[in-house]
């Protein structure tokens, strides 16, 4: 299937070039049929330098994104999900970090249009003991999903929003922390325009409770 969604990637230094990957943040042609508006967006896989180059081998985490509409409500809301998958052996740490002096997980969007993120949700984290200074810490480890709501200004009406939705984290195991990264997926989304009907997809990541 065709990607629905155009990503570019960074060539700064900071950001990690490790397995990124998008479902739901969609640019979506007229042509489309509904049903294919209404179903769930593919998964586009980004690897080290391009698409076919696949994941580097001492990444540490791979990290897709969802959004709960097919494209923008301008004016409106649309919800957004980051769902980070953690290697087995490593740890990131949770929002607010505990200890303070941890550094946090935090899920942040740049937009061209004004759009903006609001109501980040960070859940729990598990409870870690690091060996090396028998302190106990809160942590995630494999799986987590952070949540966010992105609010479209009116003005955008039937343009396309640019969305930079940037996601810093630091890699820890039971021996050594890596240096802080900041993981960045970049795309064009389409907004409503005046009239246009707006649809649910990826409802397996939005439920009632989220």
């Amino acid at each position: 299937m065709t990607p629905v969604f155009g990503i570019r990637r960074t060539g700064l230094a900071a950001l990690v070039a490790g397995s990124m990957s998008v479902a739901g943040l969609v640019a979506i042609s007229q042509a489309r049929s509904e049903d294919k508006r209404a179903s769930e967006s593919p998964i586009v896989q980004v690897g080290a330098e391009t698409e076919k180059a696949g994941p580097k081998k001492d990444e540490k985490i791979t990290i897709k994104a969802f959004m709960a509409n097919d494209r923008l409500p301008a004016g409106g809301q649309c919800r957004v999900a980051m769902l980070v998958t953690i290697q087995e052996g490593w740890h990131i740490n949770t929002n607010p970090a505990n200890p303070k002096e941890n550094i946090p997980t935090e899920f942040k969007v740049k937009s061209k249009l004004g759009t903006v993120l609001k109501g980040v949700q960070y859940p729990k984290g598990v409870e870690f003991v690091n060996t090396m200074s028998n302190q106990k810490e809160s942590v995630y480890q494999k799986q987590v999903l952070l949540y966010g709501t992105l609010h479209i200004p009116k003005e955008a009406a039937g343009s396309t929003e640019e969305l930079d939705l940037e996601v810093k984290y630091q890699p820890c195991n039971d021996k050594i922390c890596l240096p802080p990264r900041t993981v960045k997926i970049t795309g064009k989304v389409a907004v409503a325009a005046p009239g246009e009907e707006v649809k649910e997809i990826n409802s397996k990541y939005f439920t009632s409770g989220n």
